[in-house]
């Protein structure tokens, strides 16, 4: 099915946006390159107004005239269906500016265009409040049909693929850690995948398991934390909104140091799903926090990821 999702979010003052998402390959925000050593926070710290108005031109269809945005005479703003509020209300929630987003790219299939989607819809809106934790699991709940999942490719046990319902929510997780490493937030419970797979930043992404694994972090800001999420067919990007603790956060990659070579098997049946094999290696992320230009804390994120099977 080709599958636009729908997404609203595009604050500009007081203005709603409320549209159907382009399946377009602009971006906003830091898209972490797997070259590079060192990465900028999530964005240069624009102001709402500045980067929303970025979101916006992504929108097509859009509800309101270019008229009623210019002129800011629509009243609400809206943050995913279960949301709205008024700018007095985010002024007094502390939802001012930008703290991260990250964007996850990945390569268009069906179930990954409506598993992501769905997910991306259920996390839009969520409010955060100061030293609340958050959960991805609750958040998107589990994927089943009833709650708008389908069947897609996983990592299963051995570092295998297999099917499973709600493959490809993984991709959202990935782009939600994403933001909330370059948000600054606690992890509480983070996982990298057991194998790494080359649409991830390796040691900056993480995986959820109904019941066995979950994504959870804690807001460590003095004020409300709001979390946007949008899809297309090919790419998810999660935004965190507040009031900023420190003025940037970077993250500086090491080398990967690789440990041991994968093996090969044959395997024949249904379910079988041929993979390309790779070695296991280890990698060292470190998050610095910088306030008047100067690293006022650092934490760093050792990844180690097995080999993975080539089966043919």
């Amino acid at each position: 099915m080709k599958s636009v999702w729908l997404w609203l979010g595009a604050v500009l003052g007081v203005v709603v946006v409320i549209g159907v998402v382009a399946l377009t390959t602009s971006r906003i925000g830091a898209q972490a390159n797997l070259q590079d050593k060192e990465l900028g926070s999530s964005n240069e710290r624009s102001s709402i107004s500045n980067a929303l108005t970025q979101l916006r031109d992504e929108v097509t269809r859009p509800i309101f005239t270019e008229r009623d945005l210019a002129s800011g005479s629509t009243q609400r703003v809206a943050f995913g269906p279960r949301h709205f509020y008024d700018q007095k209300e985010l002024d007094e929630m502390g939802i001012r500016t930008l703290l991260g987003t990250y964007t996850q790219e990945f390569d268009e299939a069906e179930y990954r265009t409506i598993n992501v989607g769905r997910s991306a819809e259920l996390l839009n809106g969520t409010l955060l409040a100061p030293d609340e934790i958050f959960s991805m699991n609750s958040t998107i709940k589990q994927r089943t049909p009833e709650n708008g999942y389908v069947e897609g490719i996983v990592i299963g046990p051995g570092g295998l693929l297999a099917m499973s319902y709600g493959g490809g929510v993984s991709i959202t997780t990935a782009a939600t850690w994403g933001a909330a490493f370059f948000a600054g937030l606690e992890p509480i419970e983070q996982q990298a995948h057991t194998i790494w797979i080359d649409r991830y930043t390796p040691g900056l992404e993480a995986t959820v398991s109904w019941g066995s694994l979950d994504l959870r972090f804690r807001n460590t800001t003095a004020s409300n934390i709001l979390i946007s999420a949008k899809a297309n067919g090919t790419s998810v990007t999660v935004s965190m909104w507040g009031t900023p603790v420190y003025d940037e956060i970077t993250a500086t990659f090491g080398e990967r140091e690789v440990f041991s070579d994968f093996s090969i098997i044959e395997q024949t049946g249904e379910g079988c799903v041929p993979q390309e094999g790779q070695p296991g290696f280890r990698i060292e992320v470190t998050r610095d926090f910088w306030r008047n230009k100067e690293i006022v804390k650092s934490e760093d994120f050792v990844t180690t990821y097995q080999p993975s099977t080539e089966v043919t």
